[in-house]
C-alpha cells in the first residue's frame, strides 16, 4: 500500500545517489587532463620503455610487419639504446611482450584517422604514427585502461564487501600505489593494460566463485583473458595457476575437475602462442625472449629483500598499503579461504619470479613496478582491512592521508632526479 513515508524515503534515495561511472568518468578526463599538460611542456609522449611497445603497435598497424627498421631508426622517436640486428633474421631485435601494443591499436588507428583529417584542414601535422596528436590519444586508451580496471575492482569487492568498502578500497588503492603515477603520469607503458587485465581475471575469478557457473565458454574466457594478462607482461602468466585452484574448488569430481582446468589452461597456451609467433619471426628461436637477448632467471637465489625493501625499487618501499593488504588476505582466509589464497598465491609467485630477476630490470621510471598486476588481488586484503577500520575514521583518513603524501612525495622526488 502506498504511504507518503515510503515516497519520501524513495524520493531521498535518488536525490543523494549518483551513477557509479561518474568518478570513473571523471578521475579518466583528470588523468588525461594530467598527462596533457605533461606532454605540453615536454613535447611528447613517448619515452623509454614506451619506444619498444608503441614500435609493435605503428609497425603492425603501418607497415604490416613487426620490421622495427622504421622505428628503431625513426629521427625524433628511436630506440633509446642502440638497435641489434639479429643475425638468423635481419630484423630488429625488441625482447618487450606486444600485449599492450595490440591493446594500443584502436587508440592509434583513431589518432591516425583525427591526424589525416587535421592535415586535411591544413593543420601541420604528420600522418606517420608519430603526430603528439596519436602519441595522445593512444595514452588516452592507456588511461582508460587503468580507470576500467579500477571499475572492474570496484564491481569486484562490492559483490564481497559494502558499496562503502568498495569505494574507499578502491580510492585508497590508487592515491597510495603506483597506479597513481602509472595512470596519471606515465599511463603509455604497459602497467596500465596489465591491471585492466588483472582486474578482468579478478572480476571472473569472483563471479565463478560467488555464482559457481558451470559455463565452458566462461571457463575458456577466464583462461584465454590471463593468457593476453600475460601476452602483456609474460610473469604475470603465473597468475593462472592459483585460478586454477580456484576453478578445482568449483569442480564437482575429478573428472570435472581435471576438464576445467585443462579447458583453462589450453585457452591461455593458445593466446600465449601470438607471443611464440612473434618471437619466432624475430629471432628464429622458441622461448622467453628477455632470456634470448641474455637476460637470466636466478632461480636459486631470490633476492627478496632487494626487491621488497631496497631505495632504488622495494615494494613496501615505495607502496607501504602493500603490507597492510598482505596482512588483511591472511586474516581474510577464516572469512574466505579460497580467495584470499587466490590472492596470497598470485602475490607470492610473482615475488619470487621479480626476486629471481636481474637487478637491471626490477628498478624503473617508478618503483617495483613489475607488482601492478598483484593490485587487483592485494585490494581483497585491503577491503578486509577497511572493513575492520570504517569504524575507526580519523585513523583510517590520516593513514590515507600520510601514504597518499609519501606516494606524491616520491613522485616528485623522482621527476626531479630524472
Amino acid at each position: 500500500m502506498f504511504s507518503p513515508m515510503h515516497y519520501h524515503k524513495q524520493m531521498n534515495n535518488r536525490r543523494y545517489s549518483f551513477p557509479a561511472w561518474i568518478p570513473f568518468l571523471l578521475l579518466w578526463l583528470v588523468s588525461c587532463l594530467t598527462f596533457t599538460l605533461g606532454v605540453k611542456k615536454v613535447g611528447f609522449a613517448i619515452w623509454g620503455d614506451t619506444h619498444y611497445y608503441y614500435a609493435y603497435t605503428r609497425s603492425i598497424v603501418i607497415d604490416h610487419d613487426i620490421n622495427f627498421d622504421n622505428e628503431a631508426h625513426q629521427p625524433k622517436y628511436p630506440f633509446p639504446n642502440p638497435p641489434v640486428v639479429i643475425k638468423a633474421t635481419g630484423l630488429i631485435s625488441n625482447n618487450f611482450s606486444p600485449g599492450i601494443a595490440l591493446v594500443w591499436i584502436p587508440g592509434f588507428v583513431i589518432g591516425e584517422a583525427a591526424s589525416r583529417f587535421a592535415q586535411v584542414l591544413s593543420f601541420p601535422i604528420t600522418t606517420d604514427g608519430y603526430s603528439v596528436l596519436t602519441q595522445l590519444i593512444v595514452a588516452y586508451t592507456a588511461v582508460g585502461c587503468s580507470v576500467v580496471g579500477l571499475a572492474l575492482n570496484w564491481l569486484s569487492l562490492k559483490k564481497l564487501f559494502t558499496k562503502k568498502i568498495a569505494w574507499l578500497t578502491v580510492g585508497v588503492l590508487f592515491l597510495t600505489s603506483q597506479l597513481l603515477y602509472y595512470t596519471m603520469l606515465d599511463p603509455l607503458n604497459s602497467h596500465s593494460g596489465e591491471f585492466l587485465f588483472a582486474s578482468i581475471v579478478l572480476w571472473m575469478c569472483v563471479q565463478l566463485w560467488k555464482n559457481h557457473t558451470q559455463r565452458w565458454w566462461f571457463l575458456g574466457l577466464l583462461g584465454a583473458v590471463g593468457g593476453f594478462l600475460g601476452l602483456i607482461r609474460n610473469q604475470d602468466l603465473l597468475t593462472i595457476i592459483p585460478v586454477a585452484g580456484l576453478v578445482a574448488c568449483t569442480a564437482t569430481n575429478w573428472q570435472d575437475r581435471s576438464w576445467k582446468i585443462t579447458l583453462l589452461m589450453a585457452k591461455a597456451a593458445a593466446v600465449l602462442l601470438i607471443q611464440v609467433w612473434f618471437t619466432w619471426i624475430l629471432y628464429h628461436q622458441f622461448g622467453s625472449p628477455y632470456e634470448i637477448t641474455g637476460q637470466h632467471l636466478h632461480w636459486l637465489q631470490p633476492d627478496f629483500l632487494r626487491v621488497l625493501f631496497s631505495e632504488g625499487n622495494g615494494f613496501f618501499r615505495f607502496a607501504p598499503i602493500a603490507v597492510l593488504a598482505l596482512a588483511g588476505l591472511w586474516s581474510w582466509r577464516k572469512q574466505e579461504l579460497v580467495l584470499a589464497t587466490v590472492g596470497l598465491g598470485v602475490f607470492l609467485l610473482q615475488l619470487y619470479v621479480v626476486a629471481s630477476w636481474g637487478l637491471e630490470i626490477i628498478g624503473g621510471p617508478y618503483g617495483s613496478r613489475m607488482f601492478i598486476g598483484t593490485l587487483p588481488f592485494l585490494a581483497l586484503g585491503l577491503a578486509h582491512v577497511m572493513t575492520s577500520m570504517q569504524k575507526k575514521l580519523a585513523a583510517l583518513s590520516l593513514l590515507t592521508l600520510l601514504l597518499t603524501s609519501w606516494n606524491v612525495f616520491q613522485i616528485l622526488w623522482m621527476l626531479k632526479h630524472s
